[in-house]
């Protein structure tokens, strides 16, 4: 096998021969002279980023270490740490000279100096310069801020405030109206900050005042659903037109415990039955019953002029407009009709029905993928999850006839299906794409076993340090495993160390390089730790440029409590962990942060002893490992991916 040092040099020859090739043909990063298409695709190649057209040709060089997809022209590309765009020739058209950048959006693409966002046009220009601790894309001319104190407002395109920075939160507009959250002071009665909602225009204008409700839900089609308080201090609900003016006061037993739809003027409201039977309704805007009192207990919402709600013996029923049901089903997938489909089952068969409730096509299929109908295509459920063999389930995908198409089933796929006539999926842990016929076009390389590479990224990592232990009960079953101190491991006496030995690798992932991590206890006693599902409160820091020490992972918040716990390490034990071998374009120095809870701080004669309980934090010591010599890439210092939680197994919000 040869050196890292060769086979870096070796990647990097590769990369400054195809630029150089590049830079003397006609048409920049091209392997084949062809029109260039008007959409392509980023993949994997040998651990950098190329792009291929829909047949699966290589059309720019995988010379870059991580790309976007392209978007009105252009793509964001990392080079040598830093983001600049290329277009579809592959060009070079705005230098690399962003710690990160995203896709062309409205004509203009958020970008980062350091950690500032800010915002370029298709020139490279800055138009909108980093006034702000955060800025989302533009949507519909439109872009929300977030100051340093955390208030949130909204600018045009030209970085003027449309709406002043004045408010906790600002939801998403529809038909030019709003939700917004004014933060207020304590009050004796909440000794936490309160956030009051008002209704606001495109403009800012409020057309409610703050304190007028409690809670506000919408818009629905320029309506809106509120709580306020009445004299007796019971909450009531009440519809508000666009104005923000009540037209209709509801009943005190009925409220709005989840967000209410409407639909064609139709609302759902879940409402309290006198002996606590709670039950769902459907009613319209004047106050008139459409459907449901006591015999629905699950609906959804109206879509499409239709909707389907639950009975207690668990049928779905279709119903119109009118509250007329219209056809039974034993089971319903998504929240009801997409352009004049659903899927529904009868009889044990999955189908595809119209809004008359008539099945339109039978499927072969036993289950369905969540996302069900994506543009035309059905995504189904080839295998289902193998607990004993720890085998995730497999899908595939068919026309609107319930006909499968002939291609190979894939762990997972990119939920928005099918872009410019590719599916991104995965097989096996590798980047597969597959055409509309079925066929794979394109698909990662299996790596080789002695082929690994150092880690080089552009985000903040989530904690992974993950160990077990004999007593817990609750730490991970394939975490670290504890293991007895020798006489001839060279740990420090009595104490806890972390030590790194960067010269010490192994494989991570069956794909990078990894460095060996020692956590010893050579004292005589139990040492307990806090954890997340088995994971300890262990980051990776480095040298910042001003030479302070700066996490480059973080710990995330879990809102299930059940994560929280502790773990411990009998004395002249010893875990043996591992960390990613980073590659970037900032040379620095890094260590390892352990923290640990404080032997001597007991609140009472058991708090030693393991019992699987977390302790408390801000009690917490800290040990640093060695300090050792790497690089990263800036972004590494303050950027976290977007993260989605997939269920109460994975409770994690960033």
């Amino acid at each position: 096998m040869k050196s890292l040092n060769t086979h870096l040099t070796g990647i990097v020859l590769i990369a400054i021969v195809s630029m150089l090739l590049a830079a003397n043909s006609k048409e920049t990063g091209k392997y084949y002279p062809t029109k260039i298409p008007n959409h392509l695709f980023p993949v994997p190649i040998d651990n950098r980023i190329g792009f291929i057209d829909s047949t699966g040709h290589i059309v720019i060089n995988a010379i870059y270490e991580n790309a976007q997809e392209f978007s009105e022209g252009y793509c964001a590309v990392r080079t040598n740490g830093r983001y600049g765009f290329i277009n579809l020739n592959g060009q070079m058209v705005i230098e690399p000279i962003f710690d990160y950048a995203t896709s062309f959006h409205e004509g203009l693409a958020l970008v980062y100096v350091k950690d500032k966002p800010c915002f370029i046009n298709e020139e490279g220009k800055f138009v909108i310069n980093p006034h702000y601790k955060i800025m989302t894309r533009f949507y519909g001319g439109k872009s929300y801020v977030v100051t340093n104190t955390d208030n949130v407002g909204v600018i045009d395109k030209t970085g003027k405030l449309v709406i002043d920075t004045i408010y906790s939160h600002i939801d998403r507009f529809n038909a030019g109206l709003t939700i917004a959250y004014i933060r207020q002071p304590p009050t004796d009665k909440n000794d936490n900050k309160d956030h009051k909602p008002v209704i606001i225009d495109s403009l800012g204008n409020r057309l409610t005042e703050i304190g007028d409700y409690s809670e506000i839900s919408g818009p629905y089609e320029k309506s809106f659903m509120a709580s306020m308080e009445g004299k007796d201090d019971h909450s009531y609900s009440v519809i508000l037109n666009a104005k923000g003016k009540i037209v209709r006061q509801l009943p005190s037993y009925e409220h709005f415990g989840f967000d209410p739809g409407i639909e064609g003027g139709i609302f759902l409201i879940y409402r309290d039955a006198v002996n606590s039977d709670n039950y769902d309704v459907y009613t319209n805007i004047q106050g008139k019953y459409i459907y449901g009192r006591r015999q629905t207990w699950a609906a959804k919402n109206f879509h499409e002029n239709f909707a389907f709600c639950r009975n207690k013996k668990r049928d779905f029923i279709l119903i119109n407009k009118e509250g007329r049901e219209i056809a039974r089903f034993d089971d319903l997938h998504g929240e009801g009709f997409n352009n004049g489909r659903a899927l529904a089952k009868k009889d044990g068969v999955w189908s595809i029905i119209d809004t008359t409730g008539t099945v339109r096509v039978k499927t072969p299929f036993k289950a369905l993928h969540d996302v069900g109908i994506v543009g035309d295509y059905i995504f189904f459920e080839v295998k289902g999850y193998d607990l004993t063999a720890d085998i995730n389930p497999t899908y595939g995908f068919a026309d609107l006839q319930g006909n499968p198409l002939p291609s190979p089933a894939f762990e997972y796929f990119d939920n928005r299906g099918f872009i410019h006539g590719l599916l991104r999926t995965w097989i096996n842990n590798k980047v597969t794409l597959i055409n509309t016929n079925g066929k794979i076009v394109w698909q990662e390389k299996e790596y080789g076993r002695d082929q690994t590479y150092d880690l080089n990224i552009d985000h903040m990592k989530r904690c992974y340090f993950s160990v077990s232990h004999d007593n817990t009960g609750h730490a991970s079953p394939w975490g670290a495993p504890p293991q007895s101190i020798n006489d001839d491991d060279s740990f420090p006496l009595s104490k806890l160390s972390v030590i790194v030995t960067p010269d010490d690798t192994v494989h991570l992932n069956k794909q990078f390089t990894g460095i060996k991590i020692y956590v010893a206890n050579t004292t005589n006693d139990t040492i307990i730790f806090n954890a997340q599902d088995g994971v300890v409160y262990m980051k990776t820091q480095a040298l910042n440029e001003k030479g302070q020490w700066q996490d480059i992972d973080f710990m995330p918040r879990s809102w299930c409590g059940n994560s929280y716990h502790s773990v411990a390490l009998t004395g002249n034990r010893y875990w043996q962990l591992a960390m990613p071998r980073y590659h970037g374009c900032f040379k620095t120095k890094l260590r390892i942060e352990l923290s640990y809870v404080n032997p001597v701080d007991t609140i009472d004669a058991k708090r030693n002893k393991l019992d699987g309980r977390s302790r408390d934090r801000d009690a917490e010591l800290k040990t640093y490992s060695n300090q050792f010599e790497g690089s990263i890439n800036p972004a590494q210092f303050w950027r976290r991916e977007q993260y989605y939680p997939n269920g109460i197994m994975d409770p994690y919000d960033e």
